[in-house]
């Protein structure tokens, strides 16, 4: 997959429809290698995490006060953020 047809405007980044070919067996299949490759950076982009989540209200996790653990995303809240990378 080129860099270059990848639509950067909206996220999540979507892939592009698969291109083999899904036969009965596996012979006359064909693989389609960049549908499952993971989608690169570009050369320049920034260090920056996002996480997206659907049906988790910010009532739900610890981190804002809910009854669910999440250890994780308190360790990131408590670092709070960064604009100058520690060396």
């Amino acid at each position: 997959m080129s860099d270059q047809a990848i639509d950067r405007s909206k996220l999540p980044i979507r892939r592009p429809p698969f291109q083999g070919v899904v036969n009965r067996t596996l012979d006359g299949s064909q693989p389609d290698w960049d549908f499952v490759a993971p989608i690169p950076a570009p050369e320049d982009a920034p260090n920056v995490l996002l996480i997206l989540t659907d049906d988790a209200g910010f009532g739900n996790p610890a981190t804002f006060g809910g009854p669910i653990s999440t250890p994780a995303l308190d360790r990131l809240a408590a670092g709070g953020s960064s604009t100058t990378a520690s060396t």
